[in-house]
């Protein structure tokens, strides 16, 4: 069933959107079946503003306001994370992060716009390219080990925080 809703903003303008199939929440167990394949361009998706809030849920903190990231510092994120993930403060974080960096290019990647505390960062959720998990629906996994992970990016600053990789069940 399909449903659309509409309201009014500031009394001026009318916004519609429509229902959004549920998350895709599995657990691990159930991917353990499906081997992962390789991940390509189109295995890249940017988060339309409206949708924030639903693929944000259950892996970041609500944020004030979403955002879609401009192609420019989509690139930064991306040609920067590699570098981030072999560096020393994500492997105080997690000692995994220098062997995602070595197999960054076979994940699939979500990015979201967020606003906290008045700054622009950029929510990224990366995980294998497991069939039935797509990239333009939220995608939530319990444990999975180093197939998913999310970290934060700050686009002003050009740094990285809050990396986030699943534990095994």
């Amino acid at each position: 069933m399909r449903w659309l809703v509409c309201f009014a903003l500031l009394g001026s303008v009318a916004a519609c959107s429509k229902a959004v199939p549920p998350r895709q929440e599995k657990p691990a167990s159930a991917l353990a079946s499906s081997a992962p394949v390789k991940a390509n361009a189109s295995d890249r998706y940017v988060v339309p503003a409206a949708r924030g809030a639903e693929f944000l849920a259950g892996h970041h903190p609500s944020a004030a306001a979403y955002f879609e990231p401009s192609e420019t510092e989509l690139s930064a994120f991306e040609n920067e994370l590699a570098s981030f993930l072999r560096g020393a403060r994500a492997r105080e974080s997690d000692e995994r992060a220098p062997g995602i960096a070595r197999k960054l290019r076979d994940y699939r990647r979500q990015f979201v716009g967020i606003v906290v505390d008045g700054k622009r960062q950029i929510f990224g959720n990366f995980f294998c390219a497991f069939e039935g998990l797509t990239v333009t629906s939220p995608v939530s996994v319990d444990d999975g080990g180093d197939c998913f992970f999310s970290v934060v990016y700050d686009p002003a600053f050009r740094s990285f925080s809050a990396l986030s990789i699943n534990g095994e069940a």
